[in-house]
């Protein structure tokens, strides 16, 4: 078993590339959600604060997968807790979610 980090590279508006590391899915209400740890962080968020970006799995027009930033501070805090009550039997891996390889560059919408 693979024990290195999943990297996800994605891009902002204007192109430029983003890394953040993938700490687990969850499963809400028929949707799923990405839970990410950006690998350099922000001068903005002390150092005993984990900071943290979920994504909503979505479709495009084109049927690639394409993310939503989960803005809602009551989803974002349901999310989070609902990863925090999974057991590692629970658990999806980045590439069964994605239902593709992995190591591919995405971006935000």
């Amino acid at each position: 078993m693979n024990d290195a980090p999943e990297i996800l590279t994605f891009h902002d508006a204007d192109g430029n590339p983003s890394d953040f590391e993938y700490i687990g899915t969850v499963e809400h209400e028929g949707s799923y959600y990405l839970l990410l740890h950006p690998t350099e962080p922000s001068e903005e968020v002390d150092d005993d604060t984990m900071e943290v970006m979920i994504l909503q799995l979505t479709k495009d027009e084109d049927g690639k997968d394409s993310f939503l930033t989960v803005e809602d501070p009551e989803l974002f805090d349901k999310l989070i807790d609902l990863y925090n009550a999974m057991d590692d039997i629970n658990t999806m891996d980045l590439a069964s979610v994605l239902g593709e390889e992995e190591g591919q560059d995405n971006e935000t919408v």
